[in-house]
């Protein structure tokens, strides 16, 4: 006869939201909470619970953000052949490690730029902390597009000189100096005890580049790898890095396209690119 030390959790003893939310329902069930110069809601600090006390986290359809409830863990018995079909047992092996999670994030794209710039200070600031300070969301990763992607406001790449195979004419844009970077290095300052890691991707290779002499659309970069375009493409994300670089800007990972299967779609409306594995 099998058993199992099971632990039971029993019903919430308390419940509490670190900073209450100023709900504005916009129909359909769309409720969101209104972030204004006086008050954000945060999620608060996440408290080490006490042995057999876990916490859970609670955002609903019904308005609840990030409501949090503590409860208790009880040690029980459980004869797994009595055990009834609808009886949850969660078996936890500490010894058998599975992929880690290395964080959370979002990402620095030109709409995200522009839409805090539309605020008024010190709402930007605020807005940016519920998302990366250690009383927010905490967030400890961000994703920067390389050039434009679908959240920009038009089409544009570091290169837009036809086979300018040395990328001489390789820069930034507006887009970087004022739309990506200031708010990077905001998020980097309220990272105060984690290093902010940042992803890099492509969305597409400058138009010149491709079959299909098109930032969208359906189309791959031009050559086999080792030709020219693929050896020129090399050193466009090397001078990406640098450029950013010398932004004080640094990179924890980098990936070689977003969505490389978007780029196979006839007539797919915005940047993208064919990679195939």
């Amino acid at each position: 006869m099998k058993s199992i030390a099971a632990l039971c959790l029993l019903a919430g003893l308390a419940a509490y939201i670190e900073s209450a939310c100023i709900h504005k329902n916009y129909g359909r069930g769309s409720t969101v909470c209104v972030c204004n110069q006086t008050q954000c809601d945060m999620l608060g600090k996440i408290r080490k619970q006490d042995v057999g006390i876990a916490a859970s986290y609670e955002s609903s359809k019904d308005g609840s953000r990030f409501l949090s409830t503590t409860h208790e863990f009880i040690s029980q018995q459980i004869n797994l052949t009595d055990a009834k079909r609808t009886d949850n047992i969660i078996v936890i092996d500490r010894q058998r490690a599975y992929q880690g999670i290395i964080g959370f994030g979002g990402a620095f794209t030109d709409a995200t730029g522009i839409n805090i710039l539309s605020l008024e200070e010190p709402l930007r600031t605020q807005l940016l902390e519920t998302y990366f300070s250690s009383h927010g969301a905490d967030y400890n990763m961000g994703r920067v597009p390389i050039a434009s992607c679908d959240f920009s406001t038009h089409e544009y790449s570091y290169d837009d000189e036809a086979n300018d195979f040395e990328l001489s004419h390789f820069s930034l844009t507006s887009e970087d100096t004022m739309y990506k970077i200031p708010f990077i290095h905001q998020a980097q300052k309220l990272r105060a005890t984690e290093k902010l890691l940042l992803i890099a991707s492509p969305w597409s290779a400058p138009a010149w580049m491709k079959t299909n002499s098109r930032m969208s659309g359906r189309g791959s970069l031009k050559g086999s790898p080792n030709s020219t375009y693929y050896k020129t493409w090399a050193n466009y994300f090397v001078k990406f890095l640098d450029a950013y670089d010398k932004q004080n800007v640094s990179f924890w990972g980098i990936t070689v396209q977003n969505e490389p299967s978007s780029g196979y779609l006839p007539m797919y409306p915005f940047q993208c690119m064919a990679m195939s594995p």
